[in-house]
């Protein structure tokens, strides 16, 4: 929810859906025009109290393997054996030889999302009356943050920034922008086994933040999917007291 095209999609659904029942908002509903300051317990509520579209809805239901009929199944924790193989089997191993190791991946996402939200922020005026260039940066730099690609005690460079940007165009914000993520990214890079860690702990946090009913509604909607990936449906991290 931290990049604009999340909150434009999903945004204002979310806060509409909340109820003060289950979640306290913060401010007044009147607050919330922007969709700024979406929380990760309102996105959940929402993707549970609504029908779901095709981002969140049960894998099951989306793809269903008795129906699709697959050669192979695979699993995103193991992607990369899973897609080796699978090249393999194909007679397509050649092509293993030009994957990208795990810093070369993140240097391109950084790049990548940079440039693309930067592109949607042009495109879409109507974003401009809740986000400046310096506000997408400062989304951009939470989300990377999030994802272990800055570390999280690096603060936004906000006075640097804005200095930066003033009256320049779409294309050079995203250059500027672009410079400082990979200069602080470049000074703290994680090697993939650190990156899954920190990963995993920022995705639990995020989990023990929100009420239990909400865990206990999580695993009843994605239950069958839990079972057909074998996943634990009760981690202990994050339901532990």
């Amino acid at each position: 929810m931290h990049c604009p095209r999340s909150p434009t999609h999903t945004g204002l659904p979310s806060i509409e859906c909340a109820t003060p029942a289950s979640i306290s908002l913060a401010y007044p509903l009147p607050l919330f025009k922007c969709a700024d300051d979406i929380t990760f317990a309102e996105s959940l509520h929402y993707a549970l109290s609504t029908e779901p579209n095709a981002h969140w809805a049960p894998q099951h239901r989306v793809c269903n393997p008795c129906i699709f009929r697959p050669t192979y199944l695979g699993q995103l924790e193991t992607f990369s054996r899973d897609s080796n193989f699978i090249l393999n089997s194909a007679g397509l191993g050649d092509l293993i030889q030009d994957q990208k190791d795990h810093e070369s991946h993140v240097q391109d996402e950084l790049q990548l999302l940079t440039a693309y939200h930067y592109q949607l922020w042009k495109e879409r005026p109507k974003l401009h009356a809740c986000l400046d260039k310096v506000g997408l940066a400062r989304r951009l730099w939470a989300a990377f943050q999030l994802n272990g690609y800055i570390p999280l005690d690096s603060p936004f460079p906000a006075q640097m920034m804005t200095s930066q940007m003033r009256d320049v165009t779409w294309q050079e914000a995203q250059e500027r922008v672009t410079k400082q993520v990979m200069e602080a990214h470049a000074g703290s890079a994680l090697d993939n086994s650190k990156w899954s860690a920190f990963r995993r702990k920022v995705m639990v946090a995020a989990y023990r933040s929100v009420p239990r009913d909400m865990l206990f509604g999580i695993q009843e909607t994605f239950k069958l999917d839990f079972q057909l990936s074998q996943y634990d449906t009760q981690p202990n991290d994050i339901f532990k007291e």
